[in-house]
């Protein structure tokens, strides 16, 4: 039994005698080789460590130990840690390790077997649950968990309130983090997605004083390269809204406003990041100069009605090195924004509009200028300004704003006072009003069916506009058209009328109206006269059924029906398809206007009860071509009952007329 044990004594000499040769053989010799060392140990979430040293890196780490590891544990996931030299051995001792909650969550999730408190089981079902539901794609994937911890976590600055601010519990679970909680947050959803991801620990400073604040970020591994993703400063703590700022950018822009040590980086941090490594949909603009920095806000705010922008920009622009900038401001307002938050960082800004301007529209074509314009004139508004977008825009600024003023007319402005600028494509009015009765006007039949309404309502001042080629039609020859549309509306001739050519827009002030508006069909005007003259009216207006113009057999049909219906004199006026009548004066004598044989009888017995002894008879044209036959031998016939001298009778054809003197009546 003795000799066992010298023996087993004897083995484990020989063994460690091994073992430090094998150690010796390992020693560590550079700082980056004790960094990946250092990290190796702390991924397998050992309690403590020994890292052996070469004798000339011994006496290096004892002098500047500090420095090495002050960011080091940080960026492996060490909370807190004790350490000691073993000066015989050459070995730096890592002992009493606290590990970030983030770091013992990740790595329970992956092996399980780490023991968790209650809170910190609640965080990992949290995790679980957001990557679960995150997209396929590595791109998409990483954004879904930086854009879902942005709109989770608030940013947490109070060091007295709670203990969980630095930790992925008090983001996930709490919603409120500082810079450590938001990275270790981010950190465990990349571990569970199976997104590679690292801290980094260091300083950040701002653009204008260079005052050096601690902070912490991530490192992620996307396609192959390690970029950096700083989700505290891409969190606008507005709903909806990131920065996207440090967002898989290199350690080439980072470096504009983050410090870090390199000797302690255990990864190879890509230069450059950039689209390659974004979705589509953040994809990063870039801007060689203030043109066209202006231009990417004009397009997002503009053409595509973002709520936010963000582009990069050439170093010597140095947008944003003034607090101030006033460049930001003359490229954002002339947009519609009132009020905006910005941010830069990275040879980067991003534009937040926090307050656009309500009496301020962007459009992108006619409809959606008309619709805002009604809206204004709905809502009372006498001040507002139309920005009119891309394309469309430079076609209606074009040629003196030819293209905008036709489109002007259609607003419906009583005052066509604005401002413009020609380069924003922009167009203010002040003091605006609107006209009471106005209508926009397409077709003949728009324009008679608005002036029927307006007639109705007895309303003497309005205006319309007739836009494009058919406003143009109507507009030549000296208002020719428009002259014949209105001829055919109850609305009297030689109105108090002025129209805009620009605009094509007619006025018209002290309308007056006529009560009808007949309609003569040619081959039955003389019906359609008499039960209009019937009521004895002194002036009248009728126009044709569209069947025939107002040339002169026309003219001279209608001054024989005037006359077949008891009309002596009168006056006219042609007004395109209309005709006026005029200070129309009856004959003196009593007449009677008839149709039929019974209408005829009818009438001569109120002559006989009256002791009328003079009359007229105006026939419907059928009636007379029968009473008239045979040297009127019907008429005779037909009167014979009533009239004794019937034979005394006068006539005239051309009018349909019969008439007589000193008549005698059988009694």
């Amino acid at each position: 039994m003795r000799k066992t044990l010298i023996t087993l004594a004897l083995a484990a000499l020989l063994c460690g005698v091994a073992t430090c040769a094998a150690a010796e053989g390992a020693r560590i010799t550079t700082r980056g080789d004790f960094a990946r060392a250092f990290e190796a140990h702390a991924d397998a979430l050992e309690p403590e460590f020994e890292l052996s040293l070469s004798y000339a890196m011994l006496e290096d780490a004892k002098s500047g130990i500090d420095t090495w590891i002050s960011d080091l544990h940080s960026n492996c996931g060490i909370q807190d840690f004790r350490y000691s030299f073993d000066d015989r051995r050459a070995v730096l001792r890592i002992t009493d390790i606290e590990y970030r909650v983030a770091v013992r969550l990740a790595y329970a999730y992956r092996h399980g077997n780490v023991t968790l408190t209650a809170r910190e089981q609640a965080t990992l079902q949290k995790a679980a649950s957001i990557v679960q539901a995150a997209p396929a794609g590595i791109l998409e994937r990483e954004r879904y968990l930086h854009d879902t911890l942005c709109s989770l976590v608030t940013y947490y600055t109070d060091n007295e309130a709670y203990d969980e601010k630095d930790q992925a519990v008090g983001a996930l679970l709490n919603g409120m983090a500082d810079c450590d909680g938001y990275s270790e947050a981010f950190y465990l959803l990349c571990q569970m997605a199976g997104i590679p991801a690292r801290f980094q620990h260091g300083d950040t400073y701002d653009k204008t004083d260079r005052a050096d604040v601690t902070h912490m970020w991530n490192l992620v591994q996307i396609n192959g390269a390690w970029l950096m993703v700083d989700v505290t400063w891409d969190d606008a703590d507005s709903a909806g809204t990131n920065y996207y700022l440090y967002y898989n950018i290199g350690s080439l822009r980072a470096g504009d406003t983050h410090i870090w040590n390199g000797d302690v980086l255990t990864v190879s941090w890509a230069p450059e990041g950039g689209n390659a490594f974004r979705p589509a949909a953040l994809a990063e603009q870039h801007a060689a100069s203030e043109a066209q920095a202006e231009a990417i806000i004009r397009d997002a705010f503009i053409q595509r009605h973002a709520d936010s922008v963000a582009f990069t920009y050439d170093a010597a622009l140095a947008i944003g090195q003034d607090k101030d900038d006033p460049r930001l401001g003359s490229w954002v307002y002339p947009t519609g924004v009132l009020r905006f938050s910005w941010k830069t960082g990275g040879h980067s800004v991003a534009i937040i509009p926090t307050e656009w301007d309500t009496e301020y529209r962007i459009v992108s074509n006619d409809e959606e200028a008309l619709s805002y314009v009604q809206y204004v004139n709905q809502a009372g508004l006498r001040t507002f300004s139309i920005y009119f977008a891309g394309d469309y825009g430079r076609q209606l600024f074009a040629d003196n704003l030819a293209a905008f003023r036709r489109l002007e007319g259609e607003f419906g402005l009583e005052n066509t006072e604005f401002h413009y600028s020609t380069e924003a494509q922009r167009i203010t009015y002040s003091n605006a009003s609107f006209i009471t009765y106005f209508r926009v006007c397409r077709s003949d039949q728009e324009i008679r069916a608005w002036i029927s309404e307006l007639a109705d309502r007895g309303v003497t001042n309005f205006a319309l506009c007739v836009p494009g080629s058919y406003g143009e039609a109507l507009f030549a020859n000296k208002l020719s058209g428009l002259s014949a549309v209105l001829a055919g509306t109850r609305l009297a001739s030689n109105p108090r009328l002025s129209y805009y050519t620009e605009t094509q827009v007619v006025r018209v002030r002290d309308a007056q109206y006529w009560s009808a508006l007949v309609t003569l069909p040619r081959y039955d005007m003389d019906r359609v006269l008499r039960q209009q003259l019937q009521a004895r009216p002194d002036a009248l207006a009728v126009v044709t059924d569209g069947t025939f113009s107002w040339n002169e057999n026309a003219l001279q049909q209608l001054g024989v029906s005037a006359h077949c219906q008891g009309v002596d004199t009168y006056s006219y006026i042609v007004d395109g398809s209309r005709v006026e009548l005029h200070n129309i004066r009856y004959v003196s004598v009593p007449y009677g206007l008839v149709d039929t044989e019974e209408e005829l009888l009818e009438y001569l017995r109120e002559c006989r009860a009256s002791g009328r002894t003079s009359f007229r008879l105006y026939c419907g044209q059928t009636l007379y071509e029968v009473m008239s036959a045979n040297n009127f031998k019907r008429f005779l016939s037909v009167t014979s009952k009533i009239l004794k001298n019937a034979k005394d009778l006068r006539y005239i054809g051309d009018y349909c007329m019969i008439s007589m003197d000193n008549a005698k009546y059988v009694r």
